[in-house]
């Protein structure tokens, strides 16, 4: 339903007694919905109606999606976190407790500023390092609302905080107060002296160029 719009596009019903727990659009205008008797499942825009395109082979109840692109989908669900493939239509990875999930019920997702996705579930906050997958876990804070979070409840503000529900109140997170990223920082030249001479060329002489002649020491 558009209510700006004011049109609506009907979903196909396959099931004896449909039932829709979650829907989420993608930004490719496609739907995953979670379904009671049929697990994870996605349509797409078929003569003016959402029609059935596949079976996620997934048999549990969807909590939250985050696309890290056109293609990665980070689906979380009730039994942990997957990684899944829509243009080879398969599961990547599949994260669990074994795998360091503080919990297999995963309610929420929000990607941060600096390669992490962070996570809420039944079982306090997670963060997944998209690079490396390594989790770290965050269940063992005094100004946590609660341990216990709430299916699709998370907001990303402008300052890049991240902001879980809870069953008892709300925690933000400021994932830069915690970045471990092991980026290398950038290299910038402000000035070079040479034996010979010495020739800035910082911001007031960007437009000089200063030539070495070879085997010139420093």
């Amino acid at each position: 339903i558009n209510f700006d719009k004011q049109w609506y596009r009907p979903l196909e019903f396959y099931e004896p007694f449909p039932a829709y727990e979650y829907l989420y659009i993608t930004r490719q205008n496609r739907i995953f919905a979670s379904t009671i008797s049929n697990g994870i499942c996605e349509f797409e825009l078929q003569n003016d109606c959402y029609s059935l395109v596949r079976r996620l082979g997934i048999n549990l109840l969807l909590r939250n999606v985050y696309e890290e692109n056109d293609s990665i989908f980070w689906l979380a669900t009730t039994g942990g976190l997957f990684q899944y493939n829509t243009k080879t239509n398969n599961v990547l990875r599949h994260f669990t407790q074994k795998d360091g999930l503080p919990n297999d019920v995963v309610y929420a997702l929000a990607p941060d500023n600096f390669g992490n996705l962070w996570m809420s579930t039944n079982k306090g906050i997670a963060k997944l390092n998209l690079l490396t997958k390594h989790i770290k876990l965050y269940t063992q804070y005094q100004n946590e609302s609660s341990r216990e979070y709430n299916r699709n409840s998370v907001c990303k503000a402008k300052d890049g905080s991240i902001l879980f529900g809870s069953v008892d109140g709300i925690t933000r997170v400021r994932p830069w107060l915690d970045n471990d990223s092991k980026s290398v920082p950038q290299l910038h030249f402000t000035t070079v002296k040479s034996l010979k001479e010495h020739s800035p060329f910082s911001h007031h002489h960007k437009d000089q160029t200063l030539m070495l002649e070879k085997g010139t020491s420093f």
